[in-house]
């Protein structure tokens, strides 16, 4: 009879001990497929805010540029895509596509007469990391008045001057300085004539 009762013992370390390894272990997985697609809709972030820092034909082109490369890799990413598909990362729309353009200046409230950085900026949630765990029970709990594991991840650069600014400031450098020497018409042959050799 004593032997039974240990035998019967060993089985049921064994349940607990496996049923507690599993757990952990899927926590743990959980934990790591979560962060890997925080890191993937950061590098998104990335390429939209990098495809709106070149130079377009105006600031609206560059605009829809970088809305197009995040929405374009967002589909086309089967690491994200079959995440979204499964619930596992919802995605916050704005309307016109994923993410936004963002200025980092007024989040922080600098003067305007400090340097701006323009950015692309995804705020998306994670269900995955709310899983319901034998014994456990919700594991995670998202932070206090929080509708779940939300947050936000954002890429600032500068931006490149598009073509018309660009034409812009080369014209109105040649007016400057015919207005601050027009005697410049009366020297060599012929009307000066306006180049504008800078890479517009």
């Amino acid at each position: 009879m004593r032997r039974l009762n240990e035998n019967g013992q060993l089985t049921i370390d064994f349940l607990f001990s496996f049923i507690l390894v599993m757990t952990v272990s899927v926590l743990l997985s959980a934990l790591a497929y979560g962060l890997t697609l925080v890191e993937i809709v950061q590098y998104i972030s990335f390429s939209g805010a990098r495809v709106y820092f070149a130079a377009e034909l105006t600031p609206n082109e560059q605009t829809q540029a970088a809305k197009a490369k995040v929405d374009q890799l967002l589909e086309s990413t089967p690491f994200i895509s079959r995440a979204r598909r499964a619930g596992w990362i919802e995605i916050a729309s704005n309307g016109h596509g994923a993410g936004k353009l963002s200025n980092y200046r007024d989040q922080i409230g600098a003067s305007s007469d400090r340097d701006s950085f323009i950015g692309y900026q995804i705020v998306f949630n994670l269900p995955i990391m709310g899983l319901e765990l034998p014994f456990f029970g919700a594991a995670l709990q998202p932070p206090q008045g929080s509708p779940g594991f939300q947050t936000r991840v954002s890429s600032f650069l500068l931006r490149e001057p598009t073509f018309q600014e660009c034409q812009a400031v080369m014209r109105g450098a040649y007016s400057a300085l015919i207005q601050k020497d027009p005697s410049i018409y009366g020297r060599g042959a012929g009307t000066p004539v306006l180049i504008l050799d800078n890479g517009c």
